[in-house]
């Protein structure tokens, strides 16, 4: 991830009304537009005024590369494959997601001293070549299915006693 993005820029001084502050607080309004017209990004800075363009710029570019890197997270990792139940679930996920890219990245960084070019999706799929699926036969398949369908079974039945005891509380205290 190395280069130049080029954009035209403009950063204009406005002032944002919040209903939740008495008076209008003086802030940067940041636009940037690829060269072709293509995309347009716009954003508030909360930068000090004497702050330079090129500074400004910078910190709206850098938008860029963190929407890159949430792209291939999502391509790589499965960042966006997750199907949770409660927010530390979801943690675990995300957890998980951020040590694969690090991996992915390190790995990247030392492919790069023998081939410069080298991607991310390289990585991955060397990867993949050096560390297969598990091969499994049909009867493998068939208990994963019937272990998968009994833990979804006690899953609702323990969710269902929760409901229950939650019920009688709340009973109890009516």
């Amino acid at each position: 991830m190395d280069g130049f993005l080029d954009v035209k820029f403009c950063a204009v001084k406005v002032w944002r009304i919040d209903k939740n502050v008495s008076q209008p607080m003086p802030v940067w309004l940041l636009i940037r537009k690829e060269l072709d017209d293509s995309d347009v990004k716009y954003s508030f800075c909360n930068a000090l005024e004497n702050t330079s363009w090129e500074r400004l710029a910078r910190m709206q570019s850098e938008r860029f590369w963190i929407e890159r890197a949430f792209q291939d997270a999502n391509k790589l990792a499965g960042m966006n494959e997750y199907q949770v139940r409660n927010w530390n679930a979801w943690h675990h996920h995300m957890a998980l997601v951020l040590l694969a890219m690090l991996w992915i990245t390190q790995e990247l960084m030392q492919g790069r001293s023998v081939r410069k070019k080298l991607t991310l999706h390289d990585i991955v799929r060397i990867i993949k070549y050096l560390i297969p699926p598990k091969v499994q036969d049909a009867m493998s398949v068939a208990r994963t299915i019937i272990m998968n369908e009994i833990n979804r079974k006690k899953s609702r039945k323990c969710k269902m006693k929760k409901k229950k005891k939650k019920k009688k509380k709340k009973r109890a205290f009516n």
